[in-house]
């Protein structure tokens, strides 16, 4: 095909026929029919002529001509509508040879079909935690995530993502040793630049470490940034790991690179009995343990504000001294009235540390270590930290806890060590260790946990 027909096309199909560019070539007059296109697309960066300042257009365009222009289209495709990417998208899977002769290899080209891209995840894990004795105890698990990522316009995409959960210690056919299922399933607008809206079930991530919660949320959330120092973030829905408990909550926060900052709100909804949300059972415990010592009572069928048990409060803060090292920390309040009958003040769990390095699953090699120190009392946190190491929590403040009066703890303090280094490109080694865990009183020590796991990015 002469290659002066080949520029029209692109010029009609992708940057939609602009005009106003000066000619560049000495062999284009402006009374050529494909002046518009070539004049358009070479200043645009897109073609160039011959060291003689020629352009040739009657000359037939080779597969390695056009295989360069399409690697110039795709250098500037975050420029493209979607149709006009697809166009781009069709052309490289065309010319994959060529491309690849000449080094261009885009993986989100690679990976997408249609206007869908498709990426994943994968983690083989050993981790420790307690039995109900309070004893140390290890697992060893594996998870796979397929993620569709899909454009619906400029505008809208929807995203959705397959999970697999297999406990390799519990293999057996009748154990429910493997759970597969879709654990988000979204779908998010943008109105303008600055404001979005998701709708569906997604991720939610609190604070600067997720140790207060890392987990999916039912429901929809509403955004808007003003610049990257401040941004807004409203949400209404259920959050898996609190027993699907409605939650109401805002966000504040920034980053520019040196800071970043989040004040944070989270407001429970709706009413319970004790009955109800943690059985008979439990109550009773509570009743014992807590409350009857102090000549008071917990009546399970009693309805009752879910905003009394659950009102938090909190902050983050993250300062960069340069690429390699920062110091972080967050503190989460529970201000409902209800804690008063589990802990003589508000409780809180807070975390502050540091971290030097970084790193990039580009670079192999890259690695990051980090220190915190961690304390928690019971009723702050309920479930659902992003640590390994989640059973120091899980298993010695929260509800689960109480059926096991003899690891129940008030509060909890712990050390944890992390670290990641990236073994070679998309994998990653992370470890995690919690020592010198103390509960109720500095002579009530716990045995340390640690957690190691390989993590695979597709």
């Amino acid at each position: 095909m002469k290659k002066g027909v080949v520029l029209a096309v692109l010029l009609a199909g992708v940057l939609g026929g602009s005009v106003g560019a000066a000619n560049p070539f000495s062999d284009v007059s402006s009374s050529d029919w494909a002046y518009q296109a070539v004049s358009e697309l070479s200043d645009e960066g897109i073609v160039d002529g011959y060291p003689d300042g020629t352009f040739r257009g009657q000359k037939n365009v080779t597969r390695y001509e056009l295989a360069q222009i399409v690697a110039r289209l795709m250098a500037k495709e975050d420029e493209y509508s979607t149709s006009q990417r697809a166009i781009i998208e069709k052309l490289a899977y065309a010319l994959a040879d060529e491309l690849d002769t000449m080094g261009v290899r885009v993986s989100t080209l690679e990976s997408r079909i249609g206007n869908v891209l498709w990426s994943g995840d994968a983690r083989m894990r050993m981790m420790q935690g307690y039995d109900r004795e309070g004893k140390k105890d290890s697992a060893f698990d594996g998870r796979m995530r397929i993620r569709a990522h899909a454009e619906v316009n400029d505008s809208t995409y929807v995203e959705g993502r397959l999970r697999t959960d297999m406990d390799f210690m519990h293999t057996g056919e009748d154990d429910n040793s493997t759970d597969t299922y879709m654990d988000n399933l979204y779908v998010r607008h943008t109105f303008g630049d600055s404001t979005s809206l998701k709708l569906g079930k997604f991720d939610k991530f609190s604070g600067q470490t997720g140790l207060f919660y890392d987990g999916q949320v039912r429901g929809l959330e509403a955004s808007y940034m003003a610049n990257d120092n401040l941004q807004f973030t409203v949400g209404y829905g259920r959050f898996k790991d609190w027993e699907n408990v409605d939650v109401t909550y805002g966000r504040i926060s920034g980053d520019n690179g040196s800071i970043a900052y989040n004040v944070e709100y989270y407001q429970g909804n709706g009413h319970y009995t004790a009955n109800s949300v943690l059985g008979s059972e439990v109550v009773d415990v509570i009743n014992n343990i807590f409350l009857e010592p102090y000549g008071e009572n917990l009546d399970g069928d009693k309805a009752r504000n879910i905003n009394d048990m659950a009102r938090i409060w909190g902050a983050g803060l993250t300062l960069r001294a340069d690429e390699d090292f920062a110091v972080f920390g967050d503190f989460y309040q529970n201000i409902g009235s209800d804690m008063k009958k589990i802990s003589e003040r508000k409780p809180v769990i807070w975390t502050a540390g540091l971290t030097y390095g970084h790193t990039d699953l580009e670079e192999p090699g890259s690695s990051r270590l980090s220190a915190q120190y961690v304390s928690a009392e019971a009723g702050a946190y309920f479930k659902g930290t992003t640590l390994d190491t989640s059973d120091i929590l899980d298993k010695t403040i929260t509800l689960w806890a109480l059926l096991n009066p003899d690891i129940m703890t008030g509060k909890i303090n712990f050390w944890l060590t992390k670290g990641d280094i990236v073994l070679s490109k998309n994998v990653n080694l992370h470890g995690e260790y919690a020592f010198h865990i103390s509960a109720k009183d500095e002579d009530d020590h716990r045995d340390n946990l640690a957690s190691v796991s390989l993590q695979y990015t597709f």
